[in-house]
């Protein structure tokens, strides 16, 4: 899913998002929790607690994608359900 539109879906706002050029990381701050990705890493840290990812992060379309499995690492407190029958992907923050 993109990055930036999941942060959107659980109220972080575009100004909590911060896309460098130079070392191609994503870094998400909502006030409580800091998430760090890196473009082509497997390696995506949240706290300062780093998790392995089943594929790294890729940029499509000038968006940053991360698997679906680690929205609940990155982001404390939100939920991911997938609808097998409609292919919809609902994502709530608890």
């Amino acid at each position: 899913l993109p990055t930036r539109y999941v942060a959107y879906a659980v109220n972080i706002s575009p100004s909590q998002i911060k896309w460098d050029k130079t070392t191609k990381e994503v870094t998400i701050n909502d006030g409580n929790n800091v998430i760090k990705l890196k473009l082509n890493s497997k390696k995506m840290t949240v706290n300062g607690v780093e998790h392995t990812m089943d594929v790294p992060a890729t940029m499509i379309n000038n968006l940053v994608y991360i698997p679906i499995s680690q929205i609940k690492n990155a982001f404390q407190g939100v939920s991911v359900n997938w609808n097998k029958n409609t292919k919809e992907v609902t994502v709530t923050r608890k």
